[in-house]
């Protein structure tokens, strides 16, 4: 079982309230798996490192996880393919996307002890208040349950709508007082950091702004960035494979994820 590798490789810790040094315990260094699709994806700008390392994570520990799953913030169904069949995986997310659950992440219309699984990946970065988020989770989730949650470190802006904060592995500690840590991973080391920011080198947020402003300007500002671009990406398929045979731990990751349990 995915379990059984998961605790012969880490000592659960429960951090209890107020415990402000309190530390996730022993990180596993999660590095970018060699693929010819993920370097394709790098290449053209599809795929960003951080989400190949988010996908062989959720790969990995999604199966970790019994019973019902909600997904906090969904977009699409993107990582329910990893989850236990016998499972049933349920999207949700405070906007209005298909026929997914409505739910608000800090006023969760949930009861108390009353839901199996959470999984949040890359969503607590664009919640206002993640603590009374994490907190929400916590007051609904059934003793034993568990939230697997991945959130960015060193990721680049991305407002959607918008993006106030960024997570070390001690803040992290803090937020999840009153869970067992079963596992937790750093992501990324420093050569995935460099090629995440080469991979896009320009903000396209003032890109679009240019593009509703100033057409011409915005013209030529593209026609300079797109072989800047392809030249940034080329070096940065370097780091992108360094950073495939770097195996230490990191403190450079470009994202923390956890496996918490309610206790």
């Amino acid at each position: 079982m995915v379990m059984a590798s998961i605790g012969a490789d880490h000592m659960n810790r429960t951090i209890l309230a107020g415990d402000y040094s309190a530390e996730l315990g022993a990180l596993t260094p999660r590095t970018l798996p060699f693929s010819f699709n993920g370097l394709y994806g790098y290449l053209t700008g599809k795929v960003t490192p951080a989400r190949v390392l988010t996908e062989a994570a959720a790969a990995f520990l999604m199966p970790s996880l019994s019973g019902d799953i909600i997904e906090i913030g969904a977009l699409r169904n993107d990582f329910g393919k990893y989850a236990d069949p016998s499972s049933r995986y349920v999207l949700s997310n405070i906007s209005e996307v298909g026929d997914f659950l409505y739910l608000d992440a800090m006023n969760m219309h949930l009861a108390d002890d009353s839901v199996d699984n959470f999984v949040c990946i890359s969503v607590l970065e664009h919640i206002p208040d993640p603590f009374r988020a994490v907190g929400e989770m916590k007051r609904t989730l059934k003793k034993g349950g568990k939230l697997l949650l991945m959130v960015p470190f060193l990721y680049p802006f991305h407002a959607d709508p918008s993006d106030f904060y960024r997570y070390t592995d001690k803040g992290l500690a803090v937020m999840l007082k009153g869970f067992r840590i079963d596992h937790a991973e750093s992501l990324g080391n420093s050569f995935g950091a460099v090629a995440l920011i080469l991979q896009k080198p320009f903000r396209s947020t003032a890109l679009d702004r240019l593009r509703r402003e100033r057409r011409l300007l915005y013209l030529a500002k593209k026609l300079i960035a797109a072989p800047v671009t392809m030249l940034c990406r080329l070096l940065g398929t370097l780091f992108y494979l360094l950073s495939i045979l770097a195996r230490k731990p990191s403190d450079y990751a470009c994202m923390y994820c956890v496996v918490a349990e309610k206790i």
